[in-house]
């Protein structure tokens, strides 16, 4: 049994993959999960399903988290900027020009992949009748997903960082269940009967490993607004969300074997969680 917990909370998958996994269900996304989404593959197009950075736009969506910030490095302490700048006055005769920015960005601002360290829980892992602070697997606040400090504000994780998903890879099929299609864009709480039938209609077979995308045409509205969002536009989101407490539904989604759940909205399911 791990060190780290003697009981997991009811229904989670803490060490089905291993007692020191970071990854959970990205497990599922196995060699021969990617050689058969390969195959799938007829044109050989690309194409982008991020929002640009600057989007939703202000702080409508969270008070915190403000739209990223773009500046030119700066060169030295009198102010002059890294920008334009001739690399003869470094070198005689060279005829290189460079420019530099930097960019300070909430990285939850626009399109962002949350990590197991984004939230956790307070359980009694210990089995000893005090919860604490835990995450995935059982790994814990103030040890594995640490505070930044309070000197440099730097944050950092040991454990269930994002850099730990992309080295895994990401890469996969992936596979949308139309929402906005058959369901409209207006708000609507989304139920596993609603999911069976987009399904059967569209004939859809979800399969282990699928990155499965749900697209709710909330973003959209956000496109479209240019960055002009308003709050009543976001609290509560005008677009389909999944009914996180229709347990068939979340039957559903474990069973199925898919690796990640995505959407254009902004938290997949519908608030009260």
């Amino acid at each position: 049994m791990p060190s780290r917990w003697k009981r997991r909370p009811d229904g989670s998958n803490w060490g089905d993959f291993g007692d020191d996994d970071e990854l959970g269900r990205l497990n599922f996304l196995t060699p021969e999960a990617r050689k058969r989404a390969a195959g799938y593959v007829e044109e050989g197009l690309t194409f982008c399903l991020s929002l640009p950075l600057n989007l939703p736009g202000g702080n409508i969506v969270h008070r915190l988290r403000h739209p990223p910030r773009l500046f030119a490095l700066p060169r030295d302490e009198e102010g002059a900027l890294n920008y334009n700048y001739p690399l003869a006055n470094e070198k005689v005769g060279a005829t290189d020009i460079v420019s530099d920015d930097y960019v300070t960005l909430a990285t939850q601002y626009s399109t962002h992949w949350d990590t197991f360290a984004h939230v956790g829980q307070s359980f009694d892992a210990d089995s000893d009748g005090v919860a604490e602070p835990v995450y995935y697997n059982g790994w814990r606040a103030g040890i594995d997903v640490v505070a930044p400090d309070p000197a440099t504000g730097s944050a950092r994780t040991s454990r269930l960082g994002v850099e730990t998903m992309a080295r895994a890879g990401l890469q996969g099929r992936g596979l949308m269940i139309d929402l906005c299609h058959h369901l409209g864009s207006s708000r609507r709480v989304v139920s596993y009967d609603d999911i069976m039938r987009i399904i059967e209609a569209d004939c859809i077979e979800v399969e282990p490993g699928d990155l499965v995308c749900f697209y709710s045409g909330f973003g959209d509205r956000i496109v479209s607004s240019a960055g002009t969002l308003d709050r009543s536009d976001v609290q509560p989101a005008h677009c389909p969300e999944l009914d996180g407490r229709d347990q068939r539904l979340l039957k559903w989604i474990d069973g199925t074997g898919l690796s990640a759940l995505i959407s254009d909205n902004f938290g997949i399911e519908a608030l009260p969680a």
